[in-house]
């Protein structure tokens, strides 16, 4: 719960830097929401940015679950 109230009450720069920093990760706001956006786009819950080429779909995604094992914080 507190994770989604830091996401619901911050910008996305400022969100992303804590949770960084809380977990270890590399404080790399501008990559990771590359990232996250390149993620959105693909799952098509984002329109492509102007100028992509937009004629080859993704490709469908198996209905299994995908689970991935969670980082070792030591």
């Amino acid at each position: 719960p507190e994770v989604a109230e830091l996401v619901e009450a911050s910008r996305a720069e400022v969100a992303v830097a804590a949770l960084c920093r809380r977990w270890g990760y590399p404080v790399q706001v501008k990559q990771w929401l590359e990232m996250a956006d390149e993620a959105l786009e693909e799952l098509g819950f984002i329109p492509p940015e102007d100028g992509e080429d937009d004629e080859d779909p993704p490709e469908p995604r198996s209905a299994a679950p995908g689970r991935r094992k969670p980082p070792d914080t030591g």
